[in-house]
């Protein structure tokens, strides 16, 4: 399937979804997860989901989600429009931003919210958007790039992190850098102007830190 297309498949994973939305409800998170991944890789391999524990009015939140593929945002947003209502069921198209105010359940001992961050000019032009992350001796020891890059993504959303081509992240050693509950606005701030048209389209709306 290309990524400009919804048809049929989407009413039909929809329909089971709904059929199936009670039952869903009271099973584990990652059980529902592989159910619902492997009715979306029957459409197409690049679409994935996440799913939530219940929130404080007894629903789950069904994210679906391309892992920041920008060429399938409008194909995953066109899809979600098709869904109906579900009680109980929160449906979003693509990750959200959710700020910084969170703990790792695989590493809770991480202080992200004490995070700060340096934009970095990977081109003359700044045609494209690079990040430095800086942390604490601490939280440096016990991360690596691709658990750094997991929590950017939590903290600005699938959209922003699109954009980011390139991350980093060290020890605190820049007087310039600025707190991490900013850099949501910083990435957005600067998609705006030099974006691509394919992803500032689906910007999420923000609030300053």
């Amino acid at each position: 399937m290309t990524p400009t297309s919804v048809d049929t498949e989407a009413d039909q994973f929809w329909e089971w979804f709904r059929s199936n939305a009670d039952s869903l409800l009271q099973r584990p998170p990652t059980e529902v997860v592989d159910l619902v991944v492997d009715r979306l890789h029957a459409i197409d391999a690049e679409l994935s989901a996440e799913v939530s524990g219940f929130l404080e009015d007894n629903s789950k939140e069904l994210v679906l989600t391309s892992h920041g593929q920008p060429s399938w945002f409008e194909f995953i947003f066109e899809f979600r429009r098709r869904a109906p209502e579900i009680p109980h069921w929160r449906i979003r198209a693509l990750k959200p931003p959710r700020g910084f105010d969170f703990t790792v359940a695989s590493n809770p001992g991480l202080t992200i919210r004490d995070w700060m961050f340096v934009p970095l000019k990977r081109s003359s032009e700044f045609a494209e958007f690079g990040v430095r992350i800086e942390m604490s001796n601490d939280d440096y020891d016990l991360v690596d790039g691709r658990t750094v890059a997991s929590i950017v993504e939590e903290g600005i959303g699938e959209v922003l992190l699109s954009v980011c081509a390139h991350i980093e992240f060290d020890i605190v050693t820049n007087h310039n850098s600025m707190p991490i509950g900013q850099l949501c606005e910083a990435v957005h701030a600067w998609c705006m102007v030099h974006g691509p048209n394919a992803v500032r389209k689906f910007l999420p709306a923000i609030q300053p830190d």
